[in-house]
């Protein structure tokens, strides 16, 4: 990878480092730090990236990679991550010959257009557009200071406002909708499928279903009579009313349970029934990690250590 990059060292130097300087300038902060190092650092997260934005969009062998991460180390990772340098030469080598980022960038830094007037316009291509948008759905956050993401926002807000045609500008406004959408964050991944959220669901399903099926098989017996609309309000909600019941007589106690925790959750019953698989298997960790920490015997190394062990993480299911 290094080898890879090594051509357009001196274009990054000489095109990113003065857009950089200048942005930082307009903020009120003195320059950035400009040094072979820093350039070669630079110069290297840009294959790294490269290479693992190439293989999240296109299958191996049949089958879609992990995520693919670029930083830290090939051995500090996320349980549902490679790291890059655990990738096949070969692929790499391929992602670099195959993918037109870095000859973007060469074009991009080497030769800037020029507008009617004579003036330097720098253009921001498709390609660097998706690569900004690489990093900030990677990065998240930290994005907000990436150089790449700083360049091309940077360049394509001076597109929007400045340029004489306006063309141009209505595709870099277009363009920064694309790069500013991709900081929105997903919440519902985050909000509706952690374990702390799903297991209660399951238990209020499952003592929902517990209650109903009794009350169920006296309403088939005894139909809607008053002391079972009672126990229904009670029970399902207040609003309950005899007709409901009668729609009710033919319903299991779990389809009826399903329905009312759906309402209660604003969720689809095919929502939650989705979810509630997801419970279980939460629950299932939970008992194992339980079951762990009390048949296992502690370690010499936890005499020294009265706290017990850990709980296990409380992220995505």
């Amino acid at each position: 990878m290094d080898d890879a990059v090594e051509p357009y060292r001196d274009v990054i130097g000489r095109s990113m480092y003065p857009l950089l300087d200048e942005i930082m300038k307009t903020l009120g902060f003195p320059p950035g730090l400009c040094t072979p190092e820093a350039t070669g650092w630079l110069a290297r997260l840009m294959a790294w990236n490269t290479v693992a934005r190439y293989w999240s969009e296109r299958p191996l062998r049949g089958k879609y990679l992990p995520r693919i991460a670029t930083r830290g180390l090939p051995w500090d990772l996320l349980p549902d991550e490679i790291h890059v340098l655990d990738l096949p030469p070969e692929q790499s080598r391929r992602a670099l010959r195959e993918s037109r980022f870095l000859q973007d960038l060469s074009q991009l830094t080497s030769h800037p257009p020029e507008d009617r007037d004579g003036t330097p316009t720098l253009s921001i291509s498709d390609e660097l557009v998706s690569a900004a948008i690489h990093e900030i759905r990677f990065g998240r956050a930290e994005a907000f200071f990436n150089p790449l993401v700083v360049v091309v926002t940077y360049e394509l807000l001076k597109t929007a406002h400045y340029s004489p045609r306006l063309e141009e500008r209505r595709q870099a406004v277009g363009r920064l909708v694309t790069v500013f959408g991709a900081f929105a964050p997903d919440l519902s991944q985050h909000i509706s499928r952690r374990e702390d959220q799903l297991v209660p669901r399951l238990e209020a399903y499952e003592t929902l279903s517990a209650a109903l099926d009794p009350l169920l098989r006296d309403l088939r017996a005894q139909g809607p009579t008053t002391a079972l609309v009672d126990q229904f309000r009670a029970c399902v909600d207040p609003r309950v009313t005899p007709s409901q019941l009668k729609r009710w007589s033919k319903t299991s106690a779990s389809t009826l349970a399903m329905a009312v925790v759906a309402g209660r959750c604003r969720l689809s019953p095919k929502t939650l029934a989705d979810q509630l698989t997801l419970a279980r298997t939460a629950r299932r960790i939970q008992n194992a990690w339980g079951n762990y920490q009390v048949t296992i015997p502690p370690t010499a190394a936890s005499a020294y250590d009265p706290s017990s062990p850990p709980s296990p993480p409380g992220g995505p299911v």
